[in-house]
């Protein structure tokens, strides 16, 4: 025996692991041992006990599940390709640590005779009866060894798998819906529903240090996270050697070494006393984001969101959901695949469905949902984000009014490769060559006003766009002492020759020089901007800050540049999320704030970082919130306001409730403060206690309180659109002391805000994936079914009958119910030109005579020149910077209620909908019915047929109504645009295109020292502007106008999906009469098989697919 094992464990060389996570990757790890262990298959007589000890210990590190990627199943390879399950090698180990180990409280007793692992540990499950009962809920595991009679052999030890019924999976056979309650081919990634008793041994036949022991406590217990592989502490020093394949999904994994901390140090004693030896674990509890389960924080420690937070309970991150990957990627490479691949050669309906089979084998990937993360420049974004990825020092973050992001900062999730990799994206030639000219005519046009001699008040915007430019030209010739004031504009220019002569305009064959200039600096600081690209690695965050700092910084490449990607491993970011931290949008520079905005527009969630001191009463946070709102919807803003740690004393905004439990818990401080200087010394210390308690108490229901009402205020009806927007506050300079192990945080972590912001951005792309591996379950089992139909071989109808049955009722379009569509459009039409005389007239009039009250005359006189838009200074104001007042943006605020809501055009969509569904139901059953009532099928079996065919139909209502909603996203979406306000461009609106051509005509009229000049100026404007011709009756056409194509296109679509339905059904019946065709001999010889593989399968994916919930399908 002991040279048996001896030879054993040297010839052991390789250990594959199954992978499996959430991102749905499917792999086979292969770890080398040998090296790790120094040995050879030549060495196992040569092994001394110590040796074999090493050996052994090491060979369980390797397998170790907190040292591993993901669940899974672990088979040891040896040298001479036999395999050995992982109970062989427990039994192994127990034999070895029969020979030195006593009998303890935490001691595992082999018993020699069925070399059956018996556990003797209150904390620990033992096997047999005991296992049983524990499986249960309930007894206590017994603490005498079993015997072979009461404690039959359990299957193959897996530590990676999180069993739904782990008494099914004995021996690693095949499981059946009776036993695991999820039908199919064995799954040993299964992570299932049942999972009630999670217990197994972890065994070593030396114990770890102390040291390793505590950092592995936890890590014995963890079930696998939903994470694409297992976070290692920080307080690691080590690094993480990886290796990536590429598995049958076409995919890529990391997978890694055993980590560098689990080694045994020169220190590490052999000879462990007992009370450090290992105990034995049970997984139980929640997970955490980084792997394992949550561990415990404690204060005055690092905070790892990795470790001490749950991962958020949504549906991607279920055991059903990830139970359901598993099945459906095993069925489909194991099951499906190798039963059709054999045939493929012998009939195209097999070779069809093959093709389809494999080019659908893997779960669908998305991209990533992107956040954009706005607000007022000096917000505290950047400090929101750093605290939300975990790393304080992630990406410059300072309290400024002008953006310490200079550039788009976007962060990625990575799998493999460096620590980190950054990716700067330049602009193209054209769009940097276009940034030069203008910037240098903004700077021009400012020169030649000012030598003019206009006021203060006349030169406002002007000199904002030439206070951007400067900033442009100064960055970007810093070499060359740049441009550090406006009052250098006319001998920067004059040096180049670029002052232009009375309205001429600088052109791009005289800025030509410049670029040039720009591009030799890039390239003597090794970048190539032609390239459009700039790639580098970094170690750590520090040469990340340092590297970037020239493309986001002052003095740099900044203004060239698009985006900066920044990719590392982020298990928040794993979870499908891209987080884009854009410029402030009231920065100073004009350019970055429509760079800000501009690429927001991109981004399918928002949010909108402000401080929540005196949030409900800044009318600059509320309307720059409203204009948020009204582009996005609220289901896409949440608002996240910092500085939840600040204490507000006021009570005015509380309810009975809140002040009674108030003043309950002050009357309790208050006896408990006067025990403080009772003489007893025991009831003192108990008194601080109290005190110490009361008073956490106290701020955390003012907390609460504040946050109660700050929410309410925020879901008012004028900031709803589409709903209410999700309101969080986040405590930053708390969850920083956290992440850095000071102590003095105000708030304990859980209320600072941040986890909720996490699980927050989990949400959308948690829907998204399920719905797409849905939509992939819902396809592959009706392609199953309709294959499983071809193997029964059912006796077809005559080809040129069929043919006239579907001929007969499957010639329908969508074009037929396109009129009711068009009326209710024309009806919607109508209805906005009613509203015009009945509301836009007098509400419009209103409002421009409020301007002529509000500003003076010269004021009237800037705004119209500058095309409605510009910062005033009214009298009695403090503000330091003007906020920027737009005419466009009152009146667009009087359309847009109007103009958003086309109820009844949608009503009159889904009415459509519903005939469609009914047509698509009746235009089935008539071919059904016309098909069994054919004489040359009466009494063939065509259920099967039948069943594809009401597969089929459910399939394409289904799409249809899918179709509906993305319809009226892009109908609200089209509409959206059309009642926002934004500088004049050829893209704008059309009510702001009108709007300033107004403007500008009245500008032009009455030039300067006309007589009664304003007064001409808003007379002209007043009737322009409710005139036939006026920004609301154009903004109705382009409304209309925009809406028509896409009805148009959604008919188009729904017309290809249905004759999609109808192309399905007839292959069912008439695949057999085209191309290459099996006999029926042969058919009915191969048949049984392909029936018996595929049925199987199909009965293991509808169990996963009905196990959805209602609201998830």
């Amino acid at each position: 025996m002991a040279t048996d094992v001896l030879h054993l464990l040297s010839s052991i060389t390789t250990i594959e692991v199954g992978l499996i996570s959430p991102g749905c990757i499917y792999s086979l790890a292969s770890i080398d041992c040998t090296d790790a262990l120094g040995l050879t298959s030549t060495q196992p007589t040569a092994l001394t006990d110590e040796q074999l000890r090493t050996h052994s210990r090491a060979l369980m590190r390797s397998v170790h599940p907190d040292r591993n990627s993901g669940r899974g199943d672990v088979t040891v390879a040896g040298a001479a390709g036999r395999r050995y399950s992982y109970q062989v090698i427990l039994d192994i180990f127990s034999l070895l640590n029969g020979c030195t180990t006593r009998a303890s409280s935490n001691t595992i007793i082999p018993t020699k005779a069925d070399s059956t692992l018996v556990l003797n540990s209150a904390a620990a499950v033992s096997t047999g009866s005991a296992a049983s009962n524990s499986s249960h809920g309930g007894g206590t595991p017994s603490k005498t060894p079993s015997t072979p009679s009461s404690a039959p052999r359990p299957g193959p030890f897996n530590p990676f798998k999180n069993s739904r019924n782990a008494s099914s999976r004995a021996g690693g056979s095949q499981t059946t819906p009776s036993s695991t309650g999820r039908p199919g081919s064995f799954n040993p990634f299964n992570n299932g529903r049942n999972a009630s008793s999670r217990s197994f041994p972890i065994v070593m036949s030396e114990p770890f240090s102390d040291k390793e022991k505590s950092n592995m406590d936890t890590a014995l217990q963890s079930s696998r996270s939903a994470m694409p592989f297992i976070e290692e502490d920080d307080d690691i020093g080590s690094k993480i050697k990886s290796e990536v394949k590429t598995e049958a999904n076409d995919r890529q994994s990391p997978l890694f070494e055993p980590h560098a901390s689990v080694k045994r140090t020169a220190e590490d004693d052999i000879s462990t006393v007992d009370s450090k030896k290992p105990k034995i674990f049970t997984e139980s509890g929640p997970r955490a984001y980084g792997g394992g389960l949550v561990r415990q924080y404690t204060p005055g420690t690092k905070y790892n969101y990795l470790r001490h937070e749950t991962i958020p309970d949504l549906e991607m991150n279920s055991d059903h959901h990830l139970g359901a990957i598993k099945t459906f990627l095993s069925n489909a490479k194991d099951a499906v695949i190798p039963a059709l691949s054999p045939y493929v050669d012998e009939d195209k309906s097999i070779k069809d469905a093959h093709d389809w089979f494999k080019k659908n084998k893997s779960v669908p990937v998305l991209l990533p949902t992107r956040f954009a993360l706005i607000g007022n420049s000096g917000s505290g974004k950047t400090s929101t984000l750093n605290n939300l990825l975990g790393k304080p020092d992630l990406a410059n973050a300072d309290a400024s009014p002008e953006s310490v992001t200079q550039s788009i900062q976007i962060f990625n999730h990575a799998i493999q490769g460096v620590e980190y990799q950054v990716e700067v994206a330049f602009l193209n030639t054209r769009a940097i060559k276009n940034l030069i000219v203008n910037s240098l005519n903004a700077l021009a046009t400012y020169v030649k006003r000012m030598a003019e001699g206009e006021s203060e008040e006349d030169l406002e915007h002007v000199r904002l766009s030439a206070e951007s430019s400067k900033q442009i030209i100064d960055d970007l010739f810093f070499h060359q002492n740049g441009l550090k004031s406006l009052d250098d504009a006319e001998e920067f220019l004059e040096s180049r020759q670029l002052l232009p002569q009375d309205d001429e305009k600088i052109t791009d064959e005289a800025a030509e020089p410049l670029y040039q200039a720009i591009c030799e600096r890039a390239t003597s600081e090794g970048i190539n901007l032609e390239q459009r690209s700039h790639v580098f690695a970094a170690k750590d965050v520090p040469e990340v800050r340092a590297k970037t700092a020239k493309f986001s910084e002052r003095g740099g490449f900044a203004p060239t540049v698009s985006s900066i990607c920044t990719k590392f491993h982020s298990s928040l970011l794993a979870q499908g999320i891209e987080i884009a931290d854009l410029p402030g949008f009231t920065d100073t520079n004009e350019n970055l704030r429509k760079t800000s905005n501009n690429y927001s527009e991109n981004c399918q969630k928002v949010i909108f970082v402000a401080d929540s001191s005196r949030c409900m009463t800044t009318p600059e946070l509320e309307s720059a919130l409203r204009k948020i709102i009204k582009r996005r919807f609220a289901e896409n803003v949440c608002l996240v306001l910092k500085g939840k740690e600040i204490v507000d004393k006021a009570t005015n905004k509380w309810n009975k409730v809140e002040l009674a439990r108030l003043e309950t818990m002050e009357k309790s401080l208050k006896i408990a403060k006067s025990q403080m200087n009772d003489d007893d010394e025991t009831i003192q210390a108990q008194a601080k206690v109290q005190v110490q308690n009361i008073e956490r108490e106290i701020l955390e229901h003012r907390t609460n309180v504040r946050e109660r009402y700050i929410t309410a205020h925020f879901h008012q009806k004028k900031f709803q659109k589409g709903g209410k927007i999700r309101v969080i506050l986040v405590a930053n300079k708390c969850a920083e002391k956290y992440t850095l192990g000071l102590l003095g945080a105000i708030l304990p972590y859980y209320m600072t805000g941040h986890p909720e912001v996490r699980a927050y951005m989990c949400e959308t792309p948690s829907r998204d994936r399920v719905l797409a591996f849905i939509r992939l379950l819902e396809n592959y089992i009706a392609k199953l079914r309709r294959m499983i139909v071809w193997t029964h071989g059912p006796k077809m109808p005559p080809q040129e009958a069929a043919m006239v049955i579907f001929q007969q009722y499957a010639r329908w379009t969508v074009d037929d119910y396109m009129e009711p569509l068009d009326r209710a459009l024309e009806a919607h039409k109508f209805s906005l030109s009613n509203r015009c005389k009945s509301m836009w007239v007098d509400g419009a009039q209103q409002k421009m005579e409020e301007w002529s009250k509000t500003y003076p005359p010269r004021t009237q006189g800037v705004f119209i020149r500058q095309g409605g838009r510009h910062n005033p200074r009214l009298k009695g104001s403090t503000e330091k910077k003007p906020q920027l007042v737009s005419w466009v943006e009152d009146l667009l605020a009087i359309a847009e209620d109007d103009v958003l809501n086309f109820d009844p055009l949608m009503q009159a969509i889904h009415n459509v909908q519903g005939v469609i569904g009914e047509n698509i139901s009746k235009t089935v059953d008539r071919i059904r019915y016309d098909l069994e009532r054919l004489d040359t099928i009466r009494g063939a079996n065509l259920d099967g047929v039948f069943e594809v065919f009401e597969d089929e139909r459910k399939l394409c209502i289904r799409d249809i109504d899918r179709s509906i909603q993305e319809l009226e996203k892009n109908l609200k979406s089209i509409v959206q645009k059309s009642v926002t306000d934004e500088p004049f461009s050829e893209d704008a609106a059309a009510f702001v295109k009108v709007a300033v051509k107004i403007l500008d005509t009245a500008f032009k009229k009455f030039p300067p020292k006309t007589k009664n000049l304003t007064k001409e100026r808003m007379g002209l404007i007043k009737n322009k502007v409710i005139g036939n011709e006026g920004p609301y009756k154009q903004m109705i056409q382009e409304v209309c106008a925009n809406m028509s194509p896409l009805l148009e296109k959604w008919a188009a679509d729904i017309n290809t999906r249905c004759a999609a339905m109808h192309k399905e059904l007839r292959d069912v019946l008439f695949k057999s009469f085209e191309g290459k065709k099996m006999s029926d001999a042969r058919r009915e010889q191969v048949g049984p098989a392909i029936r018996s593989a595929l049925e199987k399968a199909r009965v293991a994916l509808q169990a996963e697919l009905d196990g959805y919930a209602a609201d998830v399908l």
